[in-house]
């Protein structure tokens, strides 16, 4: 009764606040959206002039004149960019207005620094997020595995990864990045929010969401190539070009990755098209179409065992193994202004995942998912106080065909089927978020969600079924003070969801005490609280630091708990994950500046950065051997550190040093590594990178950038395990890369 109260509750408020656009939209002149959006095209038509401009100055006779001013208008453009970074440490992450009030953790890893330190994969990156542990399975970044905060890291099923906000994972269940990895080329910046986020962001988000903002759409032509090759034999190419034409824009973009790693039977070719197309018919409206295409054909060398881990970790356990991976997908997004105070956003998503596993037997997924979520965004004055209340519908509908054979030849693609199963999801959530400013200081923010999920599994081989429904209330309530401009206090609780995955129906003893099509099969559920700060006490000084806890019911692992030497995913029943997350940027060479008066362009571009992340997680309820155990794949500690150096001539240097503490593999917390490899601690490493980068001196020469770069995984050839989830997967060793980028 209650959860139907909830659901009309809902209901209501979702009608209010779509409909509150016709309250207030003829009251209320648009001035304020329309100048915003006047400035922009102002913006785009001086940038058009002025390069219409240049091009008649150069047919002209007066070649000297127009050279003055090309010079000019360079330099002025080097003393913005110079002006600019000014401002923030070398290392810092700035964070945009509208996470300013955000009630929890939020990182933003902007270009600059993707660049900086030439990430080629997203596990790069968020191994420098303070609360991350990414779990790489392959080491070319193929396969990662996400973890936060302690959570599962199998498949990625607890953090949740959007593309412009709309979710890519190819079903309900891999909300991840489990068979897809956009390419840090396509990324202009990267979002990380851990807490507040399941009202938004919906279910899977436990650990946070990573939200991969792409390029925009340059305003004038503008062509982008890449290209780097390394010790290992694999070379990286891209290439991209975009351009407006009036109201109307479009960016396309391809990458190619070929060659051999460091193990044996590993060569691979990953191909990743993508095509975004804009039109905006007018100052209110914003319609984007984006369309990616992704495919994949990698060999599979396998986890190791112990002694082969030992004797020679680039050995190969399967020489039969082969992935092949299609994915298309495609988003339209339309954000319509109805008025100063009325806004309305829409994002329809498909997914087409075609995967299939070769080995000793073949496994091919055949996934399909369609989803839309629409929301309006209604601010007013309550009590002369600003209100914000989105109000918003999500539905999702996706199918997965899972087809087994055993293959009449290891490697071979002819055999007999031993398997066949279709699950079937429908997911309908209505949501309200709604944030008040109190006064200049203090923000309240508070939702709730009600989420439907129908999910039916079919055993087409063994003539099985099982259906589930889940019904769950989402809230989330929270707050920030910001006493001063560069200090804000946060706190937030909140309810959150995690839908099963497949193999809680698929395969029986898979979640403790309960067998096939039991009705009793319960999702993970979890209260999180979040208390921290923001502060940037002096411009060559900003800090983040975050208290929190998670309290999970039926929390999922992988783990061999009846002793088969297989690791499975089990309930391990109630568990509990507090620590504190924390980063220092200081910019060194500002800092110089600051106490001296002097100005130091030398060392300017100098700084620093370190984050840590301590953990403890512990299971609380199961069996009573394991009760008091820690939770698999949570360290005690994750740190990383480093410096910058920017020199104005276009030279840099960083280095970075990253810190994993030990940590176990089963929730038995097994110490001594098992003969197969699947079970045993993971010991701690800790792995230095450098990166050299050299922009050449034609650089800004009509309108070129081109830079030359040399970067050292692993410095010091550090030999340590990666992860157990699939036996031992050995770390990367040193990599030597080589490359070069231009854009013009």
């Amino acid at each position: 009764m209650i959860k139907r109260t909830g659901l009309i509750v809902l209901l209501i408020f979702l009608i209010f606040g779509m409909s509150g656009n016709l309250i207030f939209a003829d009251s209320q002149e648009d001035l304020k959206k329309e100048n915003e959006a006047l400035k922009r095209e102002l913006a785009r038509a001086r940038l058009l002039l002025a390069k219409n401009e240049t091009t008649t100055a150069s047919d002209s006779s007066s070649d000297t004149e127009s050279e003055e001013k090309d010079k000019k208008k360079e330099e002025k453009v080097e003393l913005e960019e110079v002006i600019v970074k000014a401002k923030v440490p070398p290392t810092a992450r700035p964070l945009p207005d509208k996470y300013k009030d955000h009630p929890a953790s939020v990182t933003v890893v902007p270009r600059e620094e993707i660049e900086r330190f030439h990430y080629t994969s997203l596990d790069q990156i968020l191994k420098r997020i303070p609360g991350f542990n990414p779990q790489v399975r392959d080491t070319r970044g193929l396969f990662p595995a996400f973890s936060a905060r302690g959570t599962d890291p199998f498949g990625s099923g607890s953090v949740k990864v959007l593309v412009d906000g709309a979710p890519i994972g190819a079903n309900l269940s891999d909300p991840g990045v489990r068979y897809f990895v956009p390419t840090t080329e396509e990324m202009e910046k990267i979002e990380v929010i851990k807490g507040a986020n399941t009202i938004r962001y919906g279910e899977q988000a436990i650990g946070g969401v990573v939200n991969m903002i792409t390029r925009p759409i340059p305003e004038v032509p503008e062509l982008r190539m890449n290209s780097s090759f390394n010790s290992r034999g694999t070379s990286d190419s891209s290439v991209s070009y975009g351009r407006r034409h009036g109201t109307m824009g479009y960016r396309l973009g391809y990458h190619r990755t070929v060659g051999d790693h460091f193990r044996e039977h590993d060569n691979y070719t990953e191909d990743t098209g993508s095509l975004r197309l804009a039109f905006d018919p007018d100052l209110k409206t914003n319609v984007a179409l984006t369309l990616n295409y992704y495919r994949l054909d990698a060999e599979v060398p396998g986890g190791l065992t112990k002694d082969q881990f030992h004797e020679d970790e680039t050995q190969a356990r399967n020489l039969d193994d082969n992935w092949e991976i299609n994915r298309f997908s495609g988003t339209l997004s339309l954000k319509r202004t109805l008025s100063e105070v009325s806004m309305v956003e829409a994002n329809i998503i498909g997914n087409n995942l075609d995967r299939t596993f070769y080995g000793t037997n073949a496994t091919r997924l055949d996934s399909k998912l369609i989803g839309a979520d629409l929301a309006h965004t209604l601010t007013t004055q309550l009590y002369r106080m600003d209100n914000t209340l989105v109000t918003g519908l999500a539905i999702e509908v996706d199918r997965r065909d899972s087809l087994r054979t055993s293959l009449s030849a290891p490697g071979g693609k002819i055999g007999t089927t031993i398997g066949h199963n279709t699950v079937d999801d429908l997911l309908i959530a209505p949501y309200f978020l709604n944030k008040l400013k109190i006064a200049e200081p203090l923000t309240l923010t508070g939702g709730v969600r009600y989420v439907t999920l129908d999910t039916q599994f079919r055993d087409k081989f063994n003539t099985k079924e099982a259906d589930k429904t889940f019904d769950e209330i989402l809230w989330s309530v929270g707050a920030t003070y910001r006493p001063i401009e560069h200090l804000t206090f946060f706190g937030n609780v909140q309810r959150t969801f995690q839908v099963p995955t497949r193999q809680s129906f698929t395969t029986g003893g898979n979640f403790v005490g309960i067998t096939f099509g039991q009705e009793d099969t319960d999702a993970q559920t979890a209260i999180q609280y979040d208390v921290g700060l923001r502060a940037s006490p002096a411009e060559w000084l900003s800090l983040d630091l975050t208290v929190f806890r998670i309290d999970y019911d039926d929390r999922a692992t992988t783990t061999d708990v009846d002793g088969d030497g297989i690791n499975d995913l089990v309930n391990i029943g109630e568990t509990r994950h507090q620590g504190v997350e924390a980063r220092i940027d200081l910019g060194i060479g500002m800092m110089l500046e600051k106490f001296t008066g002097r100005s130091l362009p030398g060392l300017s571009g100098l700084g620093m950065f370190t984050n840590l992340a301590l953990l403890d997680a512990e299971i609380r309820k199961f069996k009573d051997n394991l009760s008091g155990n820690d939770v698999p794949y949570s360290p005690d500690v994750v740190a990383g550190w480093g410096m910058v150096y920017a020199h104005p001539r276009g030279f840099s240097a960083n280095i970075e040093g990253l810190f994993t503490d030990d940590q176990f593999s089963d929730a038995e917390n097994t110490r001594e590594g098992t003969a197969d490899g699947r079970r045993g601690i993971i010991p701690d490493r800790t792995v230095w990178n450098l990166t050299l980068e050299q922009d050449l001196p034609w650089r800004k020469k009509g309108g070129q950038k081109r830079n030359v770069y040399i970067s050292v995984r692993n410095i010091f050839d550090r030999k340590y395990i990666e992860t157990r989830l699939s036996r031992i997967t050995p770390g990367l060793p040193r990599t030597i890369t080589g490359g070069i980028s231009w854009s013009f």
